[in-house]
C-alpha cells in the first residue's frame, strides 16, 4: 500500500499498478493507446475518496484541460477523435407469459448480462463500420432518418402521435453540416468475426454549436445479428413507444407487439 499522505508517490504507485493491469489487456488495444489508458486511469480514480490522487500532476491525463464552455475547437477535436473503444455491460431481461415450452400455469423469465465491446465509428471522416452495419455511410444514415417525415413514419413506427410529431419537427430542421454523427457498433475480433446478437448499431447525433443531443437512432437485430428494425429518439431517458416491427424470435408472436425503449 502506498502512503496516502504522500500524494505524489501515491498517485505514481496507483498509476504504475493500473498501467500494468491494462497493458496486460493488450489484445483489446490498450497497449497501443496511451491516451485511452490515461483517461481510464483518471476516470477510475476521480471519485471523492481518491480525487486528490486523480488530480495529482503525475497523472498525464489529469493535466489536460477539459473543454470549457462553448470551446468549439476543443469540442470538435473530442467529438471526431478516432479509435474510441469501450466495454458496456447491458442488462437483458425477458418475461414471456406464453412461452411455447411452458405449461398453462407457468411463464418464462430470464435475466443476464453480457460484456460487449463497442467502437465509435466516424462516418463523416470516411471510417467504414463492420459489415453487419448496413447503414454504413453518412448519406445512408440521413436517408434512413429522414424517412420519419413520410406520411406513415417511414422506417419508424412510433405509436404516440406527440412523439412522432416531435421527431418529424426535429429531423426536418437538422442542418446536416452542423452535426456530429457517431455510430456505435461491435468491432470485429482478431479473426474478423463480429458477435452482436439483438444489437446492430446505435447512431447518436450531436449539434456542433449548442453541444446538445440532436437525436439518436437504434438499429435492432435478430438473434443472428441481422439488422431488422429502426427506432428514433430525441432525448436521453425518455421512454418511447413503438411496435416491434419484426418477429425477432418465435416468442415474439406478432410484429405488432408494443415495444418500449430509451437511451
Amino acid at each position: 500500500m502506498c502512503d496516502t499522505a504522500d500524494l505524489t508517490g501515491c498517485a505514481m504507485e496507483h498509476y504504475r499498478v493500473y498501467e500494468e493491469a491494462l497493458l496486460a489487456l493488450g489484445a483489446h488495444g490498450f497497449a497501443h493507446n496511451r491516451s485511452m489508458l490515461d483517461d481510464m486511469f483518471c476516470a477510475q480514480f476521480n471519485h471523492p475518496e481518491t480525487r486528490a490522487v486523480a488530480r495529482d500532476k503525475t497523472c498525464p491525463a489529469c493535466r489536460r484541460k477539459k473543454c470549457g464552455g462553448l470551446d468549439h475547437k476543443c469540442y470538435g477535436r473530442a467529438m471526431m477523435k478516432p479509435g474510441v473503444e469501450f466495454d458496456v455491460l447491458p442488462w437483458h431481461q425477458r418475461h414471456d407469459h406464453h412461452a411455447p415450452s411452458c405449461g398453462s400455469n407457468e411463464d418464462f423469465k430470464s435475466e443476464w448480462q453480457r460484456k460487449t465491446r463497442l467502437r465509435r465509428y466516424l462516418l463523416q471522416s470516411g471510417e467504414v463500420p463492420p459489415p453487419h452495419v448496413k447503414v454504413n455511410t453518412t448519406a445512408k444514415y440521413i436517408e434512413a432518418v429522414m424517412s420519419v417525415l413520410q406520411p406513415d413514419g417511414g422506417e419508424f413506427k412510433l405509436t404516440k402521435e406527440l412523439q412522432l410529431k416531435a421527431a418529424r419537427a426535429k429531423i426536418s430542421n437538422v442542418n446536416w453540416n452542423n452535426v456530429y454523427i457517431h455510430a456505435f457498433a461491435a468491432p470485429p475480433d482478431d479473426w474478423n468475426i463480429v458477435y452482436s446478437p439483438a444489437f446492430n448499431c446505435i447512431f447518436v447525433v450531436w449539434e456542433k454549436y449548442s453541444q446538445q443531443l440532436s437525436h439518436y437512432m437504434i438499429v435492432a437485430a435478430d438473434a443472428d445479428g441481422v439488422a431488422r428494425t429502426k427506432y428514433i429518439g430525441l432525448a436521453f431517458d425518455e421512454i418511447y413507444e413503438s411496435i416491434t416491427g419484426t418477429l425477432y424470435t418465435p416468442l415474439t408472436l406478432s410484429a405488432m407487439n408494443p415495444l418500449h425503449y430509451r437511451l
